[in-house]
């Protein structure tokens, strides 16, 4: 039954040379070719490694161009926080007095019906 099985699958009794299977591959390619082959792809490695090499110096020059950006702009925007901040606190005691003054008015407005409204009469 091992031996059916065996045929079925195409497997053979004695296990394969890997060696012999490396050596044969080789010996099908031409020594030429391997050698053109490895020309490119060492060439291919040696363009990836300049393409990144650029790739590097451009984000470099990238970054030092933020850095000094950043160095003009950090001493304005440090000099400017606490006038904003007094700024800020000057608007917001300037909406507490116009809620104070909101809810006076609001206070006041049953007040108004005690006193007369009267048109002012154009002929007059």
């Amino acid at each position: 039954m091992v031996a059916d099985y065996r045929d079925a699958m195409h497997v053979p009794d004695e296990p394969a040379n890997p060696w012999g299977d490396l050596f044969r591959a080789l010996s099908a390619v031409a020594p030429t070719d391997l050698a053109s082959q490895a020309t490119r792809t060492f060439e291919t490695l040696l363009r990836a490694a300049d393409t990144a090499i650029d790739t590097l110096a451009a984000v470099n020059q990238a970054a030092r161009r933020l850095n000094s950006l950043l160095d003009d702009l950090e001493e304005p925007l440090r000099s400017m926080v606490p006038e904003v901040a007094a700024g800020l606190a000057t608007l917001g005691r300037l909406n507490d007095a116009a809620s104070a003054l909101s809810d006076l008015a609001q206070r006041f407005a049953p007040m108004a019906n005690f006193f007369p409204t009267t048109k002012a009469n154009p002929d007059a």
